[in-house]
């Protein structure tokens, strides 16, 4: 199964909060929100 996730991290290492990239029913992940993560941060 692929995954994406960003995770935002204080200074301490500790998790802030997570964005999750969604999938459709098929289980593939939707393509318009891999493409907005990799243009916004530069990864993917």
């Amino acid at each position: 199964m692929t995954t994406a996730t960003l995770i935002f991290l204080n200074r301490q290492g500790e998790t802030m909060f997570k964005i999750f990239v969604d999938s459709d029913k098929k289980r593939p992940l939707k393509a318009e929100q891999l493409s907005s993560l990799s243009q916004r941060f530069g990864a993917v």
